[in-house]
């Protein structure tokens, strides 16, 4: 993936990464206020970090920008609130742009605890919308709300490995036909892991990270490759009886059968208004 480069933004956005960085074929630049020279792996709780990453503070900027030349596809990811996430992510999407690249951003929204922080992501949104050629949202919250009965240490390390793998499966997809693939403007998704590829879906489909609108556009599953044509004809026979819209499923590069990822699309309107702030 020489034609795309991606860019982590905040300490937020290094805390999901950073255990799967190995999975990632892309450069990855995390960029953060703190010192992000090599000499402080141990810091970033890192050690040994692949050859494609690199870490990098806010008075580096402008050789964030220099990697972009060239770049088809630029992949900023953040945890939404925080100064460096929003303020960075604008800068980097106005550069990018003005290099004729793409931009796809994955956000996620802090939780109602966080009020200042997440008032700050909300108000936010609709300009990196505008400023993004695709957006898929995770609302931190929506998570707390599904799992109320969990313990804040589970649920961040589900929010954690749900955005990681989203991460993943996006810039696998970007190797592919993305933005005709991914035909809106604003998406959520939901991942899930289980023996049966219906069950998976199913659960997926009940809890989405944003409040979503199915009719808005396509249904997109993303599967493992080893997915053989029953398993791909139950998650589409499952897809169907749960939300009437027929999905488009693309395999994954990777062989992880359990894994399923669903993107739904995300009206304009619903932006400033999440369902889990309504529960």
């Amino acid at each position: 993936m020489d034609d795309i480069l991606m860019v982590c933004c905040g300490g937020g956005g290094h805390r999901v990464l950073e255990s799967s960085l190995g999975r990632f074929s892309m450069p990855v630049v995390f960029i953060n206020k703190d010192d992000g020279s090599p000499g402080s792996n141990t810091e970033w709780g890192l050690g040994d970090h692949p050859d494609n990453v690199s870490f990098l503070n806010l008075d580096d900027v402008c050789e964030v920008e220099s990697r972009m030349e060239g770049m088809r596809i630029v992949f900023i990811l953040s945890i939404l609130g925080g100064e460096t996430g929003i303020s960075m992510m604008r800068r980097l999407i106005g550069s990018a742009r003005d290099r004729g690249c793409s931009v796809v951003s994955l956000v996620g929204i802090p939780m109602s605890f966080e009020y200042t922080r997440r008032e700050r992501a909300m108000a936010a949104l609709p300009e990196l919308v505008g400023i993004s050629d695709r957006l898929f949202i995770l609302d931190v919250d929506a998570v707390q709300h599904m799992n109320v009965d969990r313990r804040i240490l589970f649920m961040m390390r589900m929010i954690d490995s749900s955005i990681s793998f989203a991460a993943y499966g996006l810039s696998d997809a970007m190797e592919g036909p993305f933005f005709s693939t991914f035909t809106q403007k604003v998406y959520t998704f939901a991942y899930s892991s289980e023996l049966d590829p219906a069950d998976a879906v199913n659960k997926a489909l009940d809890s989405t990270m944003f409040e979503s609108d199915p009719a808005g556009g396509k249904l997109i599953v993303l599967v493992g490759s080893g997915f053989g044509r029953a398993e791909v004809d139950s998650v589409y026979s499952t897809v169907v009886g749960m939300s009437g819209i027929i999905p488009d499923i693309v395999k994954r590069s990777d062989c992880e059968d359990t894994k399923v990822l669903v993107f739904l699309p995300v009206s304009p309107d619903d932006l400033s208004s999440p369902r889990a702030s309504r529960t």
